[in-house]
């Protein structure tokens, strides 16, 4: 059985549109993107029991824990997650150089369940 050449047409709009939704949702701020890293707080470290890494549960300013990963966003100046540790989430964001650049600056979020542990 073939499809009829307006279906092929229709199937095709919709593919489009869903790949057009895509591209326009990946530009779209992470949760974790719409707040200052300082307004962030480590909720919880523990070890996936699927993939076997470390995760990061981080509550938002408003109560909200959202889960985070190696490689993911956070915070409002283009932050992304190096590493994870069980008492640590180390991370890169740019800042102002203030002579019209950017560097690059690695920043931590720690759990209060390791408040006296080693880094």
């Amino acid at each position: 059985m073939s499809i009829p050449a307006n279906w092929r047409l229709v199937f095709g709009a919709i593919a489009l549109a869903c790949c057009l939704d895509q591209a326009v949702a990946s530009t779209q701020p992470t949760s974790l993107q719409k707040y200052e890293v300082d307004q962030l707080k480590v909720w919880h470290i523990l070890r996936s029991p699927y993939s076997g890494k470390l995760v990061a549960w981080i509550m938002d300013p408003e109560g909200y824990v959202h889960h985070l990963e190696v490689a993911e966003a956070l915070g409002k100046h283009d932050g992304v997650v190096y590493k994870i540790t069980k008492c640590t989430v180390f991370f890169k964001e740019l800042a102002s150089d203030n002579s019209g650049g950017w560097v690059e600056v690695r920043r931590t979020l720690r759990s209060p369940d390791c408040a006296s542990a080693p880094k």
